[in-house]
């Protein structure tokens, strides 16, 4: 079933208001998708005039005074997934002019259906939410809104192919100087690509805009799992076959042919040892070993180096840093002797010894999506006695030089460069739905037609960029691979066609990170580039993994 807006309503508060209720016309289905899209001024002194988000809803807010989001309007967006029939959302604000609308959708995908957001502010009659990027699936919901400054100034001459559901002021109450006006819109898409919604307004005022999109998905339950139901068909009987003359057939091609490929990651409480390969193996729920305990999949060691004053009490601060993880797990499995030294061995052949090169923990938690870290045995003595003769234990140890965990999913996204060296930017978001920062690995593609002799990457949110002072020629490729910056991997960090340039990397040569929530509302992060020469036609993608600490 394609994504469907069951309904949406709305509501609006003066500036002597602290909260705006938005009463739905009917209470929503259990397992819908809402979506709450609020917008103020910005009060005096303030750089967010929502203190808390609704309860039970997550997102973002933009209510920053930075080169590409306006100082004078903010807007917030929250969404909350599979939800329980409701009939009203409540909204605080810092006693400002507000307006809140409520979305209730049905069909999209059941777990982390929030797929792309684009960002987008400035001051000029021409308005734009900016561009999504590639989006993941044909079927997305794309939901946008724009707000802009003075309810007076009107909006329209809207693009995109998105269709205004509605077009709203803040209470006549206030001047016009201090009251807005939003509109939003919605569309279904059928084609995988990269979408934006545009207008103009009718006098320049601030303006931002949003445009989210989600991923469609079905109606039926988030997981289906079974263990001991019985087969959905049985075939049985008995017949009798006669054969007249010659039944032979040495070369002649199948009745059917199934052909394909694809890979069902592991369950919740279970783990998959020794990668994807042929010689993985899964243990944990529903598998012949039972999982006795595990140690180190989550939490952290850290590292600190404090040092003492030499009269004073306490320690001088230092930098701590996380240790190398160490994962103690213990299994057991039962069966006929033979049945035993079999399982013994695919253990063995999963964690057998590597000298250099890492293998995919993969695993999954309640409630988490499947991730992984990359680690490598370290030690597995086996034990033989006659109680294991019966029911065998193993114990084993693996180590993670690097203890980050992260999604088993890749993100992509990709930044345009700025069409000019002003105040204005073209702002898109990347999402890190972990609790630490994620180090992209980033690849621009020069202009066609032009060497681009610098760029510069910076993420408004981390407070971060990444700066490159060189020659990109045209149609060469620049890679800037963080993530060996930061594990110390044996390859360059920094190429240009296939060479190592190191040197254009300007320094401090900090890394590039995109950070978790809280440091970032959401885990979104407003990304921009800027080029030059102004506005060159590069590529800029990057390519990175939700990241936790533990």
């Amino acid at each position: 079933m394609p994504p469907v807006i069951a309904q949406h309503a709305g509501n609006t508060t003066a500036s002597d208001s602290s909260s705006c209720r938005v009463t739905l016309d009917r209470a929503t289905q259990q397992g819908s998708h809402l979506t709450v899209i609020a917008t103020a001024r910005i009060p005096r002194g303030h750089k967010n005039p929502f203190p808390s988000d609704p309860a039970g809803f997550s997102g973002f807010r933009v209510a920053l005074g930075s080169q590409s989001l306006r100082d004078d309007i903010a807007i917030a967006v929250w969404e909350k997934p599979n939800a329980t029939p409701i009939s009203s959302v409540t909204v605080q604000a810092v006693h400002e002019s507000l307006q809140v609308r409520v979305l209730e959708t049905r069909g999209l995908a059941q777990a982390a259906a929030l797929d792309r957001v684009a960002i987008l502010g400035g001051e000029p009659s021409t308005v734009s939410t900016g561009a999504t990027g590639t989006i993941a699936q044909a079927d997305e919901l794309l939901i946008g809104a724009i707000v802009n400054q003075n309810a007076s100034t009107t909006q329209g001459s809207f693009t995109g192919g998105l269709a205004k559901l509605s077009d709203t002021t803040s209470p006549s109450s206030d001047l016009d100087g201090e009251r807005h006006r939003l509109t939003v819109h919605a569309a279904i898409t059928n084609t995988v690509g990269s979408y934006q919604l545009g207008g103009r307004l009718s006098t320049p005022r601030d303006w931002i805009g949003v445009l989210l999109s989600f991923r469609g998905g079905t109606l039926g339950p988030l997981k289906m799992t079974s263990l001991s139901a019985p087969p959905l068909m049985t075939f049985g009987g008995r017949g009798a076959l006669t054969v007249f003359g010659r039944f032979s057939s040495l070369n002649a091609s199948p009745v059917m042919t199934f052909s394909g490929s694809g890979w069902i990651g592991p369950a919740n409480h279970q783990l998959l040892l020794g990668g994807r390969g042929a010689n993985g193996l899964m243990i944990g729920a529903g598998t012949d070993y039972r999982i006795e305990s595990l140690e180190g999949l989550g939490g952290w060691d850290v590292e600190s180096s404090d040092t003492p004053f030499p009269r004073f009490d306490g320690d001088q601060r230092g930098v701590d840093r996380q240790n190398a993880r160490t994962i103690l797990g213990r299994v057991n499995w039962d069966g006929p002797p033979v049945e035993l030294e079999q399982a013994a061995q695919r253990l063995l052949m999963a964690l057998r010894p590597r000298r250099s090169e890492d293998f995919d923990l993969y695993f999954r938690l309640p409630g988490m999506p499947l991730r992984t870290i990359r680690c490598r045995p370290g030690s597995l003595i086996r034990e033989m006695t006659a109680e294991q003769m019966i029911l065998t234990k193993q114990a084993f140890l693996l180590r993670a030089a690097d203890p980050r965990i992260y999604s088993a999913r890749a993100r992509e996204v990709l930044v345009p460069a700025s069409p000019s060296t002003g105040t204005v930017v073209t702002a898109v978001s990347a999402i890190n739905a972990g609790n630490a920062q994620a180090f992209p690995v980033i690849r621009v593609t020069g202009a066609p037609d032009v060497d681009v002799t610098g760029l510069e990457l910076v993420n408004i949110t981390g407070n971060c960029s990444f700066e490159m002072a060189g020659v990109l020629p045209a149609g060469a490729q620049l890679v800037a691979d963080m993530p060996a910056e930061v594990t110390a991997q044996p390859r360059s960090t920094i190429t240009i066609g296939g060479q190592s340039k190191l040197g254009a990397w300007v320094p401090p040569r900090e890394p590039f990170f995109l950070s978790p929530a809280p440091d970032a509302v959401g885990g979104v992060n407003a990304l921009y580039l800027r080029t030059t020469p102004a506005g060159a036609a590069v590529t800029c993608a990057l390519e990175y993994r939700d990241t936790w600490a533990g």
